[in-house]
């Protein structure tokens, strides 16, 4: 799932019986609360009663997040401490 919207390409799907599809109401779900995420891991499990519930993982690599930024602020002010600590010590 990329952004809240189910890929049924080849490479994404791991087992699907019979062309399924999921109700509107979970792709609508699947939108409105997964929109934002890059790449997903989306499981749809039937409960044997009619009830079909559905389960995400979020599985978007780090450095495509917003942490990036955080890592890259992170590293700079090392870098800054460790030239004051140099030109400091001269």
């Amino acid at each position: 799932m990329r952004y809240g919207e189910i890929s049924y390409e080849p490479k994404d799907v791991l087992r699907r019986e019979d062309h399924w599809q999921p109700s509107e109401k979970h792709k609508s779900d699947l939108r409105k609360r997964h929109g934002s995420t890059n790449d997903a891991k989306v499981q749809f499990v039937s409960q044997g009663n009619g009830e079909i519930t559905m389960h995400v993982v979020d599985v978007t690599p780090c450095w495509h997040t917003n942490r990036l930024p955080i890592v890259v602020a992170v590293v700079v002010v090392v870098v800054v401490i460790v030239v004051v600590a140099v030109v400091l010590s001269e």
